[in-house]
């Protein structure tokens, strides 16, 4: 047995003169090291293998703990200073001195490198465990607050302290009585009603451990800043004139209450013909009910987009005189102006007019617009302050509308906008929308009126749907002739020629006995546009990089200016239209030009020096502004001194996608003028050419 012990260590003292240079274990013995003569002089010992041992000889630690590594380099008498490093420190990490901190589960290697020779090095594998959770049992709680008292539609907050510190404070909160105060799931308390109720807390981890407090709900009270019981009732002219913040007290009957926003309620109520708006009222202070006539007091406000109300209200009894609403008729007022909308703001109002927009979504609040004495009248319906439901039947009583068919409105005038504020009426139930019913005179008229078609064909297409039957009265059959069926046949299949060609398509609509007929132009592009000379391009592509809200800096207002754009630069006079590009502005590239809502649009061409004879632009709706625009091009050939209005030159804006627009002008012009007609909704304009016929 000794022999073979002597036999295998000769064995290991040999194997260690030829082993590599550093260690991937982690070794519990040292290797051996030869016997030197003592009497000879010490020479300098180059280091071979590291050794890397830790305390307690564990190889895992958990989270949070640390261990300390120690290396040893051998041979004996080698320079013993290492650098010690993490082969993540995400894991573990580990000091200059090789203290090993773990941070996260799993497995690093610590390694050990000589200064000396950094081929020379040690590692140490080590595996980081999660550190055991120690569950410490609650043995009691305790609520705190700075008061026991809320008012009504006010609230306090209570905190809740588990015994002791270590143990879980996660708690539920309940209480006894939620028709007086209800309590959050963070101990927030809120007054309902007048009374006493019991709050408590309950362990999440021991349901045995619990505490309660008693809260008194009390009516909170207000003392007005005015005298409001003895103020005189303002008029309704004094309502919306007046300066902001003056105090006023107006009287009247609740006609509509929004839905209440954490104790905050928003209603209109009317005295007569007179309406009023009044927001942000406290409820805990001042409940209010519909159909009960009330005296309120307080402060007048009117916002940048026009809405006018009272607010700060520090005053509100019901009163002893009782108050009536008269439904004001508004046919035949100009909705269009905000002064002559302003006598009937807040009050409920009834006009009778056209359908003429329709939404393309109905899922949340939008406008849609009736024609009335051929003026446009806004009607707006906002979800945010009438039921689910009730946004539902609005929703279906406007989708059975058919555009163009007559209708009676009924809803609170209201005014709304940046700029100039515009009036519109706010529509808070489906019985305030009323259809005439239709004879079969008014579809095959409505049917007439509505038919639509593609006005230009492109190059690339070869054919053009002509419907068959009325999209809106199904009943209504429609048969086709052309004018011309060389170029498009009676079924629609397209023939495109050398050059442009505007074809008549005569519709026959028929419904029973009934018989009409409309003609639609088409204008049937070249084959090949090459026929053409395009003698000025105006792509915005040139304007300078966005200023403000993605508007080029070259044109960034609706304020009427002249800008020198395009190839070759022209100067261009763009009056209530900026150069845009938000999110919402339709383009090709960076820009595109955005003519305004609120008034009348002009793109005119100013510059002299070239004569062309077709127009062309692309053009499409704002956003989510309604369909239903129009534009008017006209052309000068004496140099903007007159204008001549092109023969079914009206273009019809009917996507929020760019379409393309060309017509061939009978003579040749120097200038040109595009005109937006329609308010109530932003067009954009883009990629305009200008076209020679060679």
């Amino acid at each position: 047995m000794h022999k073979k012990y002597v036999t295998l260590f000769a064995l290991a003292l040999l194997l260690t003169g030829c082993q590599e240079t550093s260690s991937t274990t982690n070794p519990t013995t040292p290797p051996s090291t030869s016997v030197s003569d003592s009497t000879s002089t010490p020479a300098e010992v180059d280091p071979t293998t590291i050794a890397i041992t830790a305390e307690g000889d564990v190889t895992s630690i958990t989270v949070g703990q640390t261990l300390k590594l120690t290396a040893t380099v051998y041979p004996e008498g080698a320079d013993s200073s290492v650098t010690w490093s993490s082969s993540d420190d995400e894991v573990a990490t580990v000091s200059e001195n090789g203290l090993v901190t773990a941070v996260n589960v799993g497995q690093v290697t610590i390694t050990a490198t000589s200064t000396v020779d950094t081929a020379v090095s040690g590692t140490f594998l080590l595996i980081i465990e999660e550190a055991p959770v120690v569950t410490v049992d609650p043995e009691s709680l305790t609520i705190t607050s700075s008061t026991t008292e809320v008012e009504i539609g006010s609230t306090i907050s209570l905190t809740a302290t588990v015994n002791p510190s270590e143990a879980s404070q996660e708690v539920t909160w309940s209480t006894s009585d939620e028709t007086i105060a209800t309590v959050s799931p963070s101990g927030s308390v809120r007054g309902i009603a007048e009374g006493k109720v019991t709050i408590t807390a309950t362990s999440d981890v021991d349901a045995t451990i619990s505490d309660s407090v008693e809260i008194t709900v009390i009516t909170p009270t207000i003392d007005p800043s005015e005298d409001f019981a003895n103020m005189d009732f303002a008029t309704h002219d004094e309502y919306v004139n007046c300066a902001d913040d003056t105090p006023l007290k107006i009287k009247g009957v609740v006609t509509f209450i929004e839905p209440e926003d954490e104790g905050k309620v928003n209603y209109y109520l009317q005295d007569g013909v007179d309406g009023y708006y009044v927001y942000g009222q406290d409820t805990a202070l001042f409940p209010v009910q519909l159909g009960e006539t009330y005296e309120v007091g307080g402060f007048k406000t009117q916002y940048a987009t026009g809405v006018i109300e009272l607010k700060d209200i520090e005053y509100c009894v019901v009163s002893d005189e009782k108050c009536t609403a008269t439904t004001n008729q508004l046919t035949g007022a100009d909705m269009l102006n905000r002064d002559a909308s302003l006598p009937y703001y807040g009050s409920r109002s009834t006009i009778i007019g056209t359908v003429y927009t329709k939404p393309d979504s109905y899922s949340k609040a939008y406008n849609f617009v009736i024609t009335a004495d051929d003026v446009e009248v806004t009607a707006r319906i906002n979800n945010g302050i009438i039921s689910e439901d009730e946004f539902e039947a609005i929703n279906t009583a406007i989708q059975n509308l058919p555009t163009g068919s007559e209708v009676t409105l009924t809803g609170l005038v209201t005014l709304y906008g940046y700029g100039t504020a515009k009036p519109q009426l706010l529509i808070t139930s489906a019985s305030d929308i009323v259809g005439k019913e239709l004879t079969d005179e008014d579809k095959i008229k409505l049917a007439s009126d509505t038919l639509t078609i593609d006005t230009i064909v492109e190059a690339t297409e070869t054919s053009i749907t002509l419907p068959t039957v009325s999209d809106q009265y199904p009943e209504v059959s429609i048969s086709w002739a052309s004018s011309d069926e060389s170029v498009i046949s009676a079924s629609g299949a397209v023939t495109h020629q050398a050059k442009d060609t505007i074809v008549t398509l005569t519709a026959t609509l028929t419904l029973g006995e009934l018989t009409t007929t409309v003609e639609r132009k088409v204008n049937v592009l070249a084959s090949d546009d090459s026929v053409y000379t395009v003698v000025h391009s105006l792509d915005l592509e040139d304007a300078e990089p966005a200023a403000n809200y993605g508007n080029s800096a070259t044109k960034p207002s609706y304020a009427a200016a002249d800008v020198t754009l395009g190839t070759p630069a022209m100067t261009w006079t763009l009056d209530n239209v900026l150069i845009g590009g938000d999110q919402n502005d339709v383009r090709n590239g960076t820009f595109s030009m955005r003519m305004n809502q609120y008034a009348d649009s002009n793109i005119e061409l100013k510059s002299d020096g070239i004569e062309f004879n077709l127009v062309e632009f692309k053009h499409a709706v704002y956003g989510s502004n309604p369909i239903g625009g129009s534009l008017l091009v006209s052309y000068s050939t004496d140099g903007g001194v007159t204008y001549k209005d092109l023969d079914d030159a009206l273009v019809s804006v009917n996507s929020h996608s760019l379409e393309l627009y060309r017509v061939t002008l009978p003579e040749k012009a120097n200038r040109v003028k595009i005109t937006s007609m329609v308010g109530g909704r932003r067009i954009n304009i883009d990629d305009v050419r200008l076209l020679a016929d060679e």
